[in-house]
């Protein structure tokens, strides 16, 4: 009888880490739910049972170092395998340089880079032995740096720069390495910036046919995906025409100012 496979997905209380968990359980993956909200975290475990799949709950601080050593123990000491490790949480802190808070950096880069670099290599040798996979959700702003949104901007250029490297030693022990460049959802972290700018939700897209799109491309053990949006326009004019895709992103400047205030910390 063959085995059930097992995913790790952090940030899976909410948004498209819960959507991504419901669709991983409904190809019969057994999910270990990782976020900081508990309450959250039942609610996605109840969506994932009505699945008729199961899941595990385990509260961590992501940002905390001793948190994210309990989280490995409770993997090693619980779960005979590891196939999947979904790197999905984030804190998207933005607005002008000069008022976020030095708190809000720490929390900001540990969350969205460090915990994501030494959750891989602490549970490196397990995915090794299963032939895993590491997924990273990176971002648009992992190719286009974007106005009042230097922080975020820098945790996602490094996270497509570490995935991308990986790759190489990952490889060699049978570890696919998989990126994706989400377009933008709404979601608990960007309804303020919608609402700042006077964008309608259905300007954005639904995280269930994203996070669809994403558990299809893990379990074919695929590279990377990227979504054919207006978000994968903006790559593509930077790539090849940075200097005139920098104006336009300058003559925004304002509306970019006004929408990432809401996320100043």
């Amino acid at each position: 009888m063959q085995r059930k496979k097992i995913a790790l997905i952090t940030g899976a209380s909410r948004g498209l880490g819960r959507e991504i968990a419901i669709h991983l359980a409904k190809r019969q993956v057994e999910i270990i739910l990782v976020a900081r909200d508990k309450q959250q975290l039942h609610e996605t475990k109840n969506a994932i049972a009505a699945v008729g799949s199961s899941a595990h709950i385990f509260r961590c601080d992501l940002t905390q170092s001793v948190e994210r050593k309990e989280l490995v123990d409770y993997v090693q000491q619980n779960f005979a395998s590891l196939d999947f490790v979904v790197h999905n949480a984030a804190v998207l802190v933005s607005g002008p340089l000069t008022q976020i808070s030095s708190t809000a950096i720490r929390e900001s880069v540990t969350t969205n880079l460090i915990a994501a670099m030494e959750l891989s290599r602490d549970f490196f040798t397990r995915l090794a032995a299963a032939k895993g996979v590491i997924a990273f959700i990176a971002s648009t702003t992992s190719h286009v740096p974007m106005p009042y949104n230097s922080i975020y901007t820098a945790t996602k250029f490094a996270i497509h720069g570490f995935a991308k490297t990986l790759h190489y030693e990952a490889q060699s022990q049978g570890i696919r390495v998989f990126t994706t460049y989400p377009p933008a959802m709404y979601t608990d972290m960007t309804q303020g910036m919608a609402k700042a700018m006077k964008l309608q939700p259905c300007k954005f897209y639904a995280c269930g046919a994203v996070a669809q799109k994403i558990v299809r491309a893990i379990l074919k053990r695929k590279a990377h995906l990227n979504f054919y949006t207006p978000e994968y326009v903006l790559t593509i004019l930077y790539q090849f025409f940075p200097r005139i895709t920098t104006k336009l992103l300058e003559w925004n400047r304002k509306k970019f100012a006004i929408a990432m205030k809401e996320n100043i910390k």
